[in-house]
């Protein structure tokens, strides 16, 4: 651990006045975050704590309702710490219920995760399409249910599944790697992928 550079980072964003959520420090907080290896599209919320070599830096992540935070510095009980933890969570609603006490995560936590994403894309020797990077919740999306096509919008999105809401039919339908994912097709290029789906088809006859 680069301990050195995380104190040197919590130095800076300490002896810089925080503004409205000391959002005004997220630059350099989110060089704090690339030590932990922390996803590149993290939204920062809040900087709630950069006082006393004190550093406490929550975020998101998209597509996951944990509230994540970050802990660098020298703790109450003067040794250095370099945590991670979830908070708290994010409801539909747009609030956060916060737990009572810090849900503790490793530091490569992020790493791990990754890794675990990597080996599951390759699984069995055949790849395989992590769907949480194809898909994004809020996305609009055609869904073909024998062989009609409904509008819909992904509402969640995993490793191996995505969840569509779709008025005409149900608000939680699953499609998954390998049994159905091929009936989803993205709003923006749909007339493209169902003509090009069609004429692979019709080369197979």
């Amino acid at each position: 651990m680069k301990k050195n550079e995380i104190l040197t980072l919590v130095e800076k964003i300490c002896t810089n006045s925080s503004a409205c959520r000391g959002l005004n420090n997220k630059e350099v907080a989110r060089e704090l975050m690339n030590v932990a290896h922390i996803p590149s599209d993290a939204e920062i919320v809040e900087i709630p704590l950069n006082w006393n070599n004190q550093v406490v830096i929550l975020f998101l992540i998209p597509g996951d309702k944990n509230y994540y935070s970050l802990f660098a510095g020298i703790g109450n009980d003067d040794k250095f710490h370099f945590d991670l933890s979830i908070t708290g969570i994010l409801n539909n609603d747009g609030c956060f219920d916060f737990f009572e006490k810090d849900k503790i995560l490793e530091i490569n936590y992020f790493d791990k995760k990754q890794a675990k994403e990597k080996r599951y894309s390759t699984k069995g020797g055949k790849t395989m399409a992590n769907l949480s990077h194809l898909f994004k919740p809020g996305q609009k999306v055609r869904c073909n249910f024998d062989g009609t096509f409904y509008k819909g919008t992904v509402t969640e999105t995993g490793v191996d599944y995505i969840i569509v809401d779709i008025p005409e039919i149900s608000d939680h339908c699953r499609f998954e790697n390998n049994f159905n994912i091929g009936d989803v097709y993205p709003e923006y290029n749909f007339d493209a992928e169902l003509k090009r789906d069609i004429s692979k088809k019709e080369e197979r006859k």
